[in-house]
């Protein structure tokens, strides 16, 4: 899968466990984002995800409670 793939996060028929959060790419001297994997859809409209950024950074994985914006994406499993 990859970007192309993504459905706008308005739609939220095929958002489940195991889906790819895309963020927009808001760097232009970069075509890098940023992902995460959605763990669980909350009864209150927010998604509890998985992300970790580079890893050569020594960021730990990190787990937490979010909502979507207008402006994400996601691939569905």
């Amino acid at each position: 899968a990859n970007r192309d793939d993504a459905v706008p996060a308005g739609n939220r028929d095929a958002l489940g466990p195991g889906a790819v959060i895309v963020w927009p790419i808001i760097q232009p001297h970069t075509p890098l984002g940023h992902v995460a994997v959605v763990e669980s859809v909350n009864a209150d409209g927010t998604v509890t995800v998985v992300e970790q950024n580079s890893p050569y950074e020594g960021a730990p994985v990190r787990r937490r409670v979010m909502a979507l914006t207008e402006a994400m994406s996601y691939i569905p499993l």
